[in-house]
């Protein structure tokens, strides 16, 4: 069985870093992807099983867009890494209760249990 694939857009270079290598150690393949662009296209081409995705983007970019331009694209699930909270998320247009939301700062063990949620 292939490691499954992992879309992971984050816009902190150090949280970024720190993900890919936490993921890598896990045996998951990471598609990281610089902006919003990119991570449609490499959903497109590489069809992965999840996308860890910010809130809030760089330049104001919405995930939850995002998040909906990729699931018409591949049947991807959705993990929100973000700073924002339940309130913020709450009045964001398109979100829904099943999005699952990963509040920063969290630590390895909370990531590793919400990544078990979506792929064993």
């Amino acid at each position: 069985m292939h490691p499954a694939k992992i879309l992971l857009l984050e816009d902190e270079p150090v949280i970024a870093l720190d993900l890919l290598l936490q993921l890598e150690d896990y045996g998951f393949v990471v598609l990281s992807a610089t902006d919003t662009e990119e991570a449609v296209q490499l959903c497109a081409l590489q069809q992965p099983a999840l996308a860890l995705l910010n809130f809030y983007h760089k330049g104001n970019a919405n995930g939850i867009v995002l998040a909906r331009a990729l699931q018409e694209i591949c049947p991807i699930k959705i993990l929100f890494i973000t700073g924002a909270r339940n309130k913020d998320l709450e009045a964001a247009p398109r979100f829904a209760a099943h999005d699952d939301v990963l509040f920063k700062p969290f630590t390895r063990q909370q990531f590793r249990v919400a990544l078990s949620k979506f792929i064993p």
